[in-house]
């Protein structure tokens, strides 16, 4: 008797397959894989390839699985902050909050960048702009995970 794979609730790939209300037959039987190979996937037993969970996030109408994929599972994503996904009226209002926050520093920014160069009794200012900029772009990736339609 073959020996099935443990299911874990929480993979990436099970929770979209199931959240888009397809039974792992009829998702394998549309992205044209075995049966048991979408349960390796589920059971966190193989890793599909980069061109496979772009079918999957088509299939499952699931924008940010791919990114997903990429920061949970690739080794090279793992290196990264991984980015928040939260609701959509939550990622307006964080991204507001952030763009505000950077906003209070533009003037900073405006003198540093006057001669061209960073001196360094401007790096520790600099380096405080380059950080908010940072926290910025990660609200822009939140709100653009959230909005994907």
């Amino acid at each position: 008797m073959a020996k099935r794979a443990t299911i874990n609730a929480d993979n990436l790939y099970l929770v979209s397959r199931t959240k888009a209300g397809y039974t792992r037959g009829e998702a394998a039987e549309l992205l044209f894989v075995d049966e048991s190979t979408l349960e390796r996937y589920e059971a966190s037993k193989t890793i599909p390839t980069h061109d496979r969970v772009l079918e999957m996030e088509e299939l499952y109408d699931d924008k940010a699985l791919a990114y997903r994929h990429c920061t949970e599972m690739c080794p090279l994503g793992k290196l990264h902050d991984r980015i928040e996904e939260s609701d959509f009226p939550t990622a307006v209002l964080g991204l507001i909050s952030k763009y505000n926050d950077l906003g209070t520093q533009l003037d900073a920014l405006i003198r540093i960048a006057a001669d061209g160069k960073i001196t360094p009794d401007e790096a520790e200012a600099y380096s405080k702009i380059e950080k908010m900029m940072l926290l910025l772009r990660k609200k822009i990736t939140t709100l653009s995970l959230c909005a994907a339609v």
